[in-house]
C-alpha cells in the first residue's frame, strides 16, 4: 500500500458543490487512481430533488486539474485502504 495527500486545488469551482469535503486528505491505498476513487466515493454529496432541473457536473477528487495527488510515503505497512 502506498500513502497519498489528496490536495484541492480551486474550490471555488463549480463541481465543489457536489463534494462533502474540500480540504487536504491522506488516503492508503494501492495506486493514485484508487485514492481518488475512495475520495470519491467517500466524500460525494447526493442532491436532494427540489422538484426543478437537477444540477450537472461531477465529483471534483479525480479531477487533475482540481486536485493534486501527492506520493508521501511507499510500501505503508497497512492492510487496508484507509484515510488517515
Amino acid at each position: 500500500m502506498n500513502k497519498y495527500k489528496l490536495t484541492p486545488i480551486d474550490t471555488q469551482k463549480p463541481d465543489w458543490k457536489f463534494s462533502t469535503h474540500s480540504d487536504i486528505v491522506e488516503v492508503v491505498a494501492v495506486s493514485e487512481s484508487r485514492a481518488r476513487e475512495l475520495a470519491s466515493a467517500r466524500f460525494l454529496k447526493m442532491s436532494e430533488p427540489n422538484g426543478s432541473a437537477q444540477e450537472t457536473g461531477s465529483i471534483p477528487w479525480k479531477d487533475v486539474d482540481l486536485v493534486s495527488c501527492e506520493l508521501i510515503a511507499s510500501n505503508v505497512n497497512e492492510e487496508e485502504e484507509q484515510f488517515l
